[in-house]
């Protein structure tokens, strides 16, 4: 019977005697060996266990898949690291071996002090490999990031001029027509869209963390500002959610444009509002965090120590999967037939812009956290 507290480690060996002498070796040293005799039997297994942490894989295996295919057959499956066994030295089967990304093999018969030290170099290459392609795949959604950034700045600039064209000529016919004349009035609807549409590509901008501020950045409590808008948060959130406030007192200022940090307040609240369907919660919570490290997550961080004032918006929500929670600060994004998909993007402009971070933490029907962090104000 296998311990599911040890780490498991499958023996796919046809000798019974080099299994057990296997099985022995490893079950002293604290792992818990399962054995199978065939590579049919072991790609079932995988299938069904996931506990396992290595495999060690007897090349030459009876049956209609040898070890070779067994282990090609287990990769498609799951990713867990294999170490070949084999009393032959065929260049055929080596090479064909080597096509499976094994982490090495051992010639028979096995001693003890051999396999150990294949076993550790196996699990250790394996977290190596994982942290390299943790870091990959965070450094290309950095990048993907920027790009997006960076076409959505260019677009919105341009988007922009166009709309100044046509709002500066609508107010020129405005001028020479009445206002409740069939003309003046589609000019007016026309002026009224302009400016949306201005404000609409500012918001663009604002993504991108490089839009430049009407108004110069002040020193802002965050804790204060939140219990001055609480009325109008009120108001917005519906009354079958509750709103929980938990405050810091005599928190240390931030330096932010005051728009900039009421927008973002209000754009998290309303993306917390629409994840929730029915009835439940919201807490804003705010603190310090000193010389703190952000660790490394998708979204922005700056990983150097530093003194943070952090803002967290919770609910108990729908919540996202791993795929919605990547994209949920690209442009244009949103999981709501009604929604725009800009405020989140907005969110991230801001925080960038303000030399900030963002942290998430959600799962499926568990709700969503989201934490920004900004540099304290000296």
């Amino acid at each position: 019977m296998s311990n599911i507290n040890k780490p498991q480690v499958l023996i796919v060996e046809d000798d019974s005697i080099i299994a057990n002498r296997i099985m022995d070796i490893l079950a002293a040293e604290g792992y818990d060996p399962i054995n199978i005799d065939s590579g049919e039997e072991a790609v079932q297994y995988i299938r069904e266990k996931t506990n396992l942490v290595l495999i060690l894989m007897d090349i030459r295996l009876k049956g209609a898949l040898d070890g070779v295919d067994a282990a090609e057959k287990i990769r498609e499956v799951c990713d867990i690291p294999l170490i070949y066994l084999t009393a032959y030295s065929d260049e055929n089967l080596i090479q064909r071996a080597k096509r499976t990304n094994s982490f090495g093999y051992l010639i028979k018969p096995i001693r003890g002090r051999e396999l150990m030290a294949a076993i550790e170099m196996a699990l250790y290459k394996y977290k190596l490999d994982q942290q390299q392609k943790k870091l990959n795949e965070r450094i290309y959604a950095i990048r993907k990031r920027e790009s997006l950034s960076v076409m959505a700045g260019a677009l919105a600039h341009h988007f922009n001029n166009l709309t100044m064209i046509i709002q500066g000529n609508a107010e020129l016919i405005a001028d020479d027509v009445s206002k409740e004349s069939p003309v003046g009035m589609l000019v007016q609807n026309i002026l009224k869209t302009t400016i949306r549409t201005s404000a609409l590509t500012k918001q663009v901008v604002k993504y991108t963390g490089m839009y430049v501020s009407e108004s110069s950045p002040v020193k802002v409590d965050i804790s204060k500002l939140i219990k001055e808008m609480d009325p109008m948060i009120s108001i917005a959130v519906p009354k079958r959610i509750e709103v929980n406030y938990h405050l810091k007192s005599e928190i240390k200022p931030i330096l932010i444009d005051n728009f900039d940090i009421r927008q973002l307040i209000v754009e998290l609240v309303a993306n917390a509002i629409a994840s929730i369907s029915k009835s439940g919660n919201i807490s804003l919570t705010t603190g310090e965090l000193f010389d703190y490290s952000i660790p490394p997550n998708e979204f922005l961080s700056n990983s150097d120590p530093n003194d943070y004032i952090f803002l967290e918006v919770k609910d108990d929500g729908c919540g996202m999967d791993i795929s919605t929670k990547k994209a949920m600060f690209d442009p244009f994004f949103t999981t709501n037939s009604f929604g725009r998909g800009i405020g989140l993007a907005a969110v991230s402009g801001i925080v960038k812009k303000n030399c900030g971070s963002i942290l998430v933490d959600s799962l499926p029907g568990e709700g969503t956290c989201v934490k920004v962090l900004f540099p304290v104000c000296c």
